[in-house]
């Protein structure tokens, strides 16, 4: 009888031991209902955040300068071409929007990595900018699939909007053009409130 005893004692004692560790295991996601305080940065690493993400920005930059500066080259010469005559000149400006396909793909790259870096490794100065800019996220994307989708049509539409309708593709760059400067004016806006005071 000892015996029995003994080993209905173990097996209380074990399930006993299970249930008090399941409801320890349970128990864990309770202690994780406190949320964490937000870091202000995070250390990247080797070169450090700042180091980072000037070296993204400063790439970003120079890529959309190029992807807002050669359309810009390229519809001027096209209309010097129409006027003209002249078909170097039209040429001339195909070839430089050809050109900004590969920029366009690698300044989105850049600037969908500068926006992991700030918001990765500044998360409150990101959650900030947010509260503030947040109308302006919207607008900015609906630009850029914008300026994407008729500089397609323009360097697409090349051949079949030649000749008498050539003043169409002619407003097609100008409006790849007015697009893209639009681009530029929400992006300095952040810029600008960035280097004021108040920022």
């Amino acid at each position: 009888m000892n015996v029995t005893r003994s080993v209905w004692a173990r097996r209380f004692a074990f399930a006993a031991l299970l249930g008090v560790s399941l409801l320890a295991i349970l128990a864990v996601p309770v202690e994780a209902q406190q949320a964490a305080k937000e870091p202000a940065y995070r250390a990247f690493p080797v070169i450090g955040s700042r180091l980072a993400v000037w070296a993204i920005a400063q790439l970003h930059l120079n890529f959309a300068a190029f992807i807002l500066g050669v359309p810009i080259f390229a519809v001027i010469v096209e209309i010097v071409g129409w006027r003209t005559r002249d078909p170097k000149y039209d040429w001339l400006s195909h070839e430089f929007v050809k050109l900004t396909f590969a920029a366009y793909s690698t300044t989105a790259l850049l600037g969908a990595l500068l926006l992991f870096l700030f918001v990765g490794y500044y998360p409150r100065f990101w959650s900030f900018m947010t509260g503030i800019f947040y109308p302006t996220y919207g607008i900015y994307a609906l630009l850029f699939f914008a300026e994407t989708f008729v500089v397609y049509l323009w360097y697409y539409g090349w051949n079949w909007l030649s000749g008498s309708r050539k003043w169409i593709h002619v407003t097609l760059g100008v409006l790849a053009n007015l697009i893209g400067t639009a681009i530029l004016l929400v992006a300095n806006s952040w810029a600008t409130f960035m280097m004021s005071p108040a920022g």
